[in-house]
């Protein structure tokens, strides 16, 4: 199957900032310098790209990337290339859109996130943020 593709034409190169697999390691998705990109893993199949994405979906650069079980639900670190960012974005594949954003406190440059289907944890240098998946309202800080 084809991947759906939202991307430019632009011949700039691409670079990947992160890798993770979904919680059965049946597919992972790929933090890149233009977007992101979600694969199955066997067979390996890109069946997602979103690439360019404007200002109001999202920021162009995805620092890091989790994906929710088979779904298409994604938690995304993004922001300008070179630009720590403390937000956090929830994108629906399917919407084409955020569906919710959170914030790490005190301006704290999120390093990673991970989610399941209640919950996201936001990951930084000095504490983990938990996040209610369906309201996104903090629970817990560690």
């Amino acid at each position: 199957a084809d991947a759906t593709t939202v991307a430019d034409n632009s011949a700039e190169t691409t670079w990947i900032n992160s890798m993770s697999f979904n919680q059965d390691r049946s597919c992972f998705a790929c933090g890149t310098t233009a977007g992101f990109r979600v694969f199955t893993a066997e067979p390996l199949n890109e069946i997602v790209r979103r690439e360019r994405m404007t200002e109001a979906n999202n920021p162009r650069t995805v620092d890091a990337v989790s994906m929710l079980h088979r779904t298409q639900v994604l938690c995304m670190v993004s922001g300008e290339a070179g630009r720590a960012d403390s937000k956090v974005r929830v994108w629906d594949e399917i919407r084409g859109q955020v569906i919710g954003q959170m914030r790490a406190q005190n301006g704290e440059e999120v390093l990673g996130v991970s989610l399941t289907r209640c919950t996201v944890a936001l990951i930084c240098e000095y504490n983990v943020y938990t996040y209610a998946l369906d309201d996104f309202k903090i629970l817990a800080q560690f």
